[in-house]
C-alpha cells in the first residue's frame, strides 16, 4: 500500500513538473498585426514630395531564446499586405508607391513580471519602391535600418498582445540619380500573438 501511495505521489509530482516545463516552452509565436505606416519622402531640397499614412494588415513569426529567467532575445520576421501610394504635391500625376514591405528584426528585452515584457528592436526593413515621373516608372527594392521599442502583455500561456513603435530609413536611387530618394517609415504596430 505504501509503495502504491509513493508511486502515485511520484507520478503526480512528475506530471506537474512536466506540465510546468511544457507551459514555459512556448517559444514560437504567430502574430497578426495592424500596422499604421506614416511615410515621409525627401529628395535633396525638394519640398513637393508628399507624405501619407495608411493602416496595413500584417503577419509575423518569432522565436524566443531565453538568456535568463527574465532576459530574452527574439528574432522575428513580418510581412505587410497592400500598397501605399504617395502623390507629389506639385499638381502633377507624379507619385511614389511602396509595396512588398517586410521586416527582419531582433527584439532584446526582459520580463517585468509574469504578464508584461518590454524590449528594444533592431534590424532591417525591405521595401519595393516604384517612382513614377511624367508617366515613366522606375522600380527597385532596397533595405534600410529599422529600430524601435515595444511592450507585450501575456493573456495566458497561449496568447499575448503587443504594441510596438518602429522607425525605418531607406534610400532609393531611382532613375539613376546621384541624389537618393530618402523614405522614412514611422510605424505603430498592434498585434495579437498565438504562442506554441
Amino acid at each position: 500500500m505504501k509503495k502504491l501511495l509513493f508511486t502515485s505521489i511520484l507520478t503526480a509530482s512528475l506530471a506537474v513538473n512536466v506540465s510546468h516545463a511544457s507551459d514555459s516552452d512556448k517559444k514560437q509565436a504567430i502574430t497578426i498585426e495592424a500596422a499604421y505606416f506614416d511615410v515621409d519622402q525627401s529628395f535633396g531640397s525638394a519640398d513637393y514630395l508628399g507624405s501619407d499614412s495608411k493602416v496595413l494588415p500584417g503577419l509575423g513569426y518569432s522565436y524566443r531564446f531565453d538568456i535568463s529567467d527574465t532576459l530574452f532575445i527574439r528574432p522575428n520576421i513580418s510581412f505587410y499586405f497592400s500598397d501605399i501610394a504617395v502623390k507629389d504635391t506639385d499638381g502633377t500625376d507624379d507619385q511614389s508607391k511602396l509595396s512588398s514591405i517586410h521586416s527582419y528584426l531582433v527584439d532584446f528585452g526582459g520580463k517585468l513580471n509574469d504578464k508584461f515584457s518590454i524590449y528594444g528592436t533592431a534590424g532591417s526593413t525591405r521595401v519595393t519602391y516604384q517612382r513614377s515621373v511624367s508617366g515613366i516608372s522606375d522600380r527597385q527594392s532596397e533595405a534600410g535600418i529599422t529600430y524601435g521599442a515595444g511592450i507585450s502583455y501575456d493573456f495566458n500561456k497561449y496568447s499575448a498582445v503587443e504594441l510596438k513603435y518602429q522607425i525605418s530609413d531607406i534610400e532609393f536611387n531611382s532613375f539613376g540619380s546621384v541624389v537618393p530618394y530618402e523614405v522614412t517609415l514611422d510605424t505603430v504596430k498592434l498585434g495579437i500573438s498565438y504562442k506554441f
